[in-house]
């Protein structure tokens, strides 16, 4: 667990913090509650889990990796096809990408 963010500031945190690798080539993505409680007509959660993947892979323009601004472009569009258009919640979106270390010349 941590503090939420920008809130660290505020005094200490007694919970640990993990860390993970962020390498050369990969992408982050973060979204907000607005994302994952998006809910379709059923009642039914939107899963970023399951979706995110199939979006780069799958609907991502062939040949170079999509990049964050396409990544997100398709999360958005894609939330607002299981919503039907109905906005439930703000929704923050935030892709970082770390490029890829240039081959040696």
């Amino acid at each position: 667990e941590a503090p939420p963010l920008g809130m660290s500031g505020l005094g200490t945190w007694s919970c640990p913090v993990d860390t993970f690798p962020f390498p050369p080539g990969a992408t982050l993505i973060c979204y907000t509650d607005g994302v994952t409680e998006a809910r379709d007509e059923s009642g039914v959660f939107y899963d970023a889990s399951v979706r995110l993947p199939f979006l780069v892979h799958h609907r991502a323009p062939a040949g170079d990796p999509a990049s964050p601004a396409q990544i997100l472009h398709l999360l958005i569009e894609d939330v607002g096809h299981h919503t039907g258009g109905r906005i439930q919640d703000d929704q923050a979106l935030l892709a970082l990408h770390r490029p890829p270390v240039p081959p040696h010349a």
